[in-house]
Order: structure tokens, then C-alpha cells, then sequence
């Protein structure tokens, strides 16, 4: 009987996020790369809120000007979303929305840092391999 623990799944999930990502045309790889790499150190540096916070401000911006780095920023947020799996949150809620309601205690805060930290290590992991700038 095989086990799998959280971060192995966590790695097939955000390596097929990568694979999906990197085959698609006009996509910014290296911004990608680098929002990967920043966010394991920011949330042990700042939070997970405060983290989650300076992302969406920067992915946040008019819809016929968005550059690069705020789709990479928006995309990040969104793939995180989908491997992090957050309780009673709908398609339409972003991380942000999710951490600042009343939905997230104290305790579903802190596990949630845990599983970002392992999942943003996993972004961190597979831009170095598979993104070059």
C-alpha cells in the first residue's frame, strides 16, 4: 500500500501547474519566476497576509494595461488558490478575501501559512529548473 504525504502532492500539483503554464504562447515566464522565487522568503518575512496582500496589489491594475508582472502576479495568486484548496471558498474568492473574512480563524490562518510555505517552496523548486531566463 502506498502513501503519498502532503508534499508530494503538493509537488505534482504545482509541477503540472508548470508544464500547462510554460506551454502556453506570450506568457511571462521570467516574471513568473521571479514572483516563485520571492514568495517562500516574504511570507517568512512578512506573513502570509501581508504576503497575500502586496501580490494582489501588484496583480491589480487596469485590465488594457496590466504588464507583465501583474499577470504573473495575478497567475501566481490564482495557481496558489487551486493547490492550497481553501475551505468554504468559492471560484470567485481570492486568497485575499478568503484571509481577511470571518471564515478564517486563527487556527485555519496558521495551517495555512504551513501549507503556503510548502507549496511556495515548490513554485520556488520548479522555477529554478524549469525557467530560464
Amino acid at each position: 500500500m502506498a502513501f503519498t504525504i502532503r508534499s508530494q502532492v503538493y509537488a505534482q500539483k504545482v509541477y503540472g501547474q508548470f508544464t500547462q503554464l510554460l506551454i502556453k504562447n506570450g506568457f511571462p515566464k521570467g516574471e513568473f519566476s521571479r514572483v516563485c522565487k520571492r514568495f517562500p522568503i516574504l511570507v517568512k518575512t512578512n506573513g502570509l497576509m501581508q504576503t497575500v496582500a502586496f501580490f494582489h496589489s501588484k496583480a491589480s491594475g487596469s485590465d488594457d494595461k496590466k504588464s507583465e508582472q501583474s499577470k504573473a502576479f495575478e497567475v501566481f495568486l490564482e495557481k496558489l488558490k487551486e493547490v492550497l484548496e481553501l475551505p468554504n471558498a468559492s471560484s470567485t474568492n481570492t486568497i485575499h478575501s478568503y484571509l481577511s473574512s470571518t471564515d478564517c480563524s486563527s487556527e485555519n490562518y496558521m495551517l495555512l501559512t504551513k501549507k503556503a510555505l510548502d507549496v511556495g517552496l515548490w513554485y520556488k523548486r520548479y522555477a529554478e529548473i524549469l525557467i530560464t531566463d
